[in-house]
């Protein structure tokens, strides 16, 4: 597994940013957002990514987001540097909770990639009131 330095940055009622590295590795369906460990779990959880900012070595780099189940869901594919949500103006990535679904999110690259990513989830099922506010 070649996700290193994972942490949570926020870990709300509502919503988890959470940053890791990749170092210089190919990723094949790693985890890196957890949903059962954030904060207010109670069971079946569903995650949905509101944003996420990415800066990598090599332009071509090809970093995949999935959303765990029996048959994994494309959630989006990133190259490069760049961002995604933190303007306002775009959607969520909306988890399909397909058959099997775990509410975990994953990565997966097929060449190896160096960068920093930061991912923000908002926690749509299967969390408990954990009283923090932000």
């Amino acid at each position: 597994m070649a996700i290193v330095n994972a942490r949570n940055l926020v870990d709300s009622e509502t919503r988890t940013v959470r940053m890791f590295e990749i170092n210089n590795d190919t990723n094949s369906a790693v985890v890196c957002v957890d949903a059962s460990s954030l904060r207010g779990h109670s069971s079946n959880p569903t995650l949905h990514i509101r944003s996420i900012k990415w800066n990598t070595t090599a332009a071509t780099s090809n970093v995949k987001f999935l959303f765990d189940a029996g048959t994994d869901s494309h959630a989006i594919t990133v190259h490069g540097s760049g961002e995604f949500g933190f303007h306002g103006k775009q959607p969520l990535i909306t988890n399909p909770e397909a058959t099997g679904v775990t509410g975990d999110i994953l990565v997966t690259n097929g060449s190896a990639v160096t960068g920093t990513f930061v991912i923000e989830v908002t926690k749509a099922k299967g969390y408990d009131a954990s009283g923090q506010t932000r």
